[in-house]
């Protein structure tokens, strides 16, 4: 099925139009739509008689059915977590490795998908292997060459959070399949811009943060737990995610089984009914204008950076994603680099020695313009 191209969505935002911001891959700005959401329920405690048993449960329902159409994947399969580090937290309760057997994953990984490898490779006497890009090859093909030798678990990324380069997850999931190693998979940096298939990956986990891409508010999350990890154990044993916990008067009646799927999973006091209204406008309007839509849309911008950058002799590595570069920056980069280009309007991120430039649908031609101005005359 082709993609449609979606025109600017900029209306949807309060971006000024002097303002040109390319940093979705470090905060999203709240959809309109968001705000007004979040105004409404803001006060819902005012009225706490008019709160109802039912409104711990709905909304989160809601934004995990809505999560899952963007994923492709049944509800079942989704926990909500706060933070990528709490999914990769359950994930290291109940992945195992024995002992002296490795861990993959890549040089510069985000750290939420690193520190608790690393305090199970103390406890449990592992080894990490951090994966660097080889010259000349891809991070896809580094990784299957570290793959040549046996690995218990893979915890990897298919965007570089720094710079923006593609990791193909086909073959390496492939090559872990084969081994018996674990897949544990952060898509923060992609998740609700760029399509993955979960069931050609078939990983054990994926973990993402919905602040960034999913234009959801600060301290939301998703995990998809895949079924055979279904009756794993949960990190913490939340009375909202026992069997017939519906039932408020129930409560005093302990239960050993869980709710269905991966529910056990879900965080405690996500019953956040106040945040739930804005977590699913948000979902809502990305499933209308579809990710593959979004993904062929923002692309179209990239290329016009990419051009423009090649232009004044700058490097974007390849491959690279469709909604987030990097700008390798040669030697020292001038002095408060970022602070002179918001000085102009031009807002990014600086991730070690790249510039890393993130696009959305409200990017358009006169923000690449302003950028690759401001770009000329700072670098």
């Amino acid at each position: 099925m082709s993609e449609t191209l979606i025109p600017s969505q900029r209306h949807l935002f309060s971006i000024p139009r002097d303002l040109a911001y390319f940093n979705c891959a470090y905060l999203a700005p709240q959809l309109n739509s968001a705000s007004e959401a979040a105004a409404a329920a803001a006060t819902i405690k005012q009225s706490p008689w008019n709160v109802s048993a039912d409104d711990f449960f709905a909304g989160p329902e809601k934004a995990r059915g809505l999560f899952a159409d963007i994923v492709g994947c049944a509800a079942e399969n989704i926990a909500l977590v706060p933070a990528v580090s709490y999914g990769v937290a359950i994930a290291g309760k109940n992945l195992l490795p024995g002992a002296g057997q490795r861990i993959v994953m890549l040089a510069e990984q985000f750290p939420s998908n690193v520190y608790s490898w690393l305090a199970l490779a103390h406890e449990r006497d592992l080894v990490i292997d951090f994966v660097q890009k080889a010259d000349g090859r891809t991070w896809s093909e580094s990784v299957l060459e570290s793959l040549d030798e046996p690995a218990a678990l893979v915890a990897l990324p298919n965007v570089h959070w720094t710079d923006g380069s593609l990791i193909d997850l086909a073959p390496i999931a492939k090559r872990c399949h084969a081994m018996g190693a674990k897949l544990v998979l952060d898509l923060t940096q992609s998740m609700g811009v760029l399509r993955v298939d979960i069931e050609d990956l078939d990983p054990d986990f994926i973990f993402c943060a919905a602040y960034k891409w999913l234009l959801c508010p600060y301290g939301f999350g998703f995990v998809y737990v895949a079924p055979r990890w279904h009756n794993a154990r949960p990190l913490e044993e939340a009375w909202i995610n026992r069997a017939g916990s519906e039932n408020f008067a129930g409560l005093v009646n302990y239960r050993d089984d869980y709710q269905a799927g991966a529910r056990r999973f879900d965080a405690g006091g996500r019953g956040q009914f106040q945040q739930w209204p804005v977590v699913i406008e948000t979902l809502r309007q990305i499933l209308e204008w579809g990710v593959d839509n979004i993904a062929a849309t923002v692309s179209l911008t990239s290329a016009k950076i990419v051009a423009g950058a090649a232009r004044l002799g700058l490097e974007v590595p390849e491959p690279h994603a469709s909604h987030l570069l990097g700008i390798r920056l040669s030697g020292s980069p001038p002095t408060d680099l970022l602070g002179k280009l918001r000085a102009e309007g031009v807002y990014l991120s600086q991730r070690g020695s790249r510039l890393r430039i993130a696009s959305y649908l409200y990017n358009d031609d006169e923000d690449v313009e302003r950028l690759l101005a401001a770009l000329e005359r700072h670098l």
